[in-house]
């Protein structure tokens, strides 16, 4: 079963104690930045990539933050998927 965790300035996704994908980001402000999500190409269309965007998000709720997709997977998502607290 593949975990997420949350780390300093980034979200990790494991399988086990192996790491097989990670969203990077920062915060400056009240907003936190998505700057590239990665998933190991054996991981990829799994929902993975959503699964740490999720995250994030929920993050982002839980300390009333603003969420600003630059990498192109993020911005995709959160056209997809509308939110009201993207910058």
């Amino acid at each position: 079963m593949i975990e997420i965790k949350r780390e300093e300035t980034r979200f990790g996704a494991y399988d086990g104690e192996m790491g097989i994908g990670s969203l990077t980001f920062t915060i400056e402000g009240q907003t936190l930045s998505i700057h590239s999500i990665f998933v190991q190409p054996n991981y990829r269309n799994q929902g993975t990539a959503e699964r740490l965007t999720l995250a994030a998000l929920a993050y982002t709720r839980a300390e009333q933050l603003y969420v600003h997709p630059i990498c192109p997977y993020a911005v995709k998502y959160f056209a997809d998927h509308p939110i009201d607290n993207l910058v």
